[in-house]
C-alpha cells in the first residue's frame, strides 16, 4: 500500500533542518533531496517507510522556500 501525502507535522523546524544540512555541503559538491532528507529524522510518530517517501518531497520543497528569501 502506497502511503498517503501528508505534510510535515512541523514544517517550520524541518526547513530549518534542511538549511542546516545543505550549508554543511562543500562548494562545487552536491547532494539529493533524498540524500538530505536521509540525514533528518523522521517526525516522532511517522512511518519509517512513509518518511522515505516523503522526506525527499520535503527537502525539495524547503530549498523552493529558500528561494523566497532575499540574500
Amino acid at each position: 500500500m502506497t502511503p498517503t501525502f501528508v505534510s510535515h507535522p512541523n514544517l517550520h523546524a524541518f526547513h530549518a533542518q534542511v538549511w542546516d544540512v545543505t550549508r554543511q555541503i562543500p562548494p562545487g559538491k552536491f547532494a539529493t533531496y533524498e540524500q538530505i532528507a536521509g540525514l533528518i529524522p523522521p517526525p516522532g510518530d511517522m512511518d519509517p517507510k512513509a518518511y522515505l517517501a516523503f522526506g525527499p518531497r520535503w527537502a525539495g520543497s524547503a530549498m523552493e522556500e529558500m528561494k523566497k528569501w532575499k540574500w
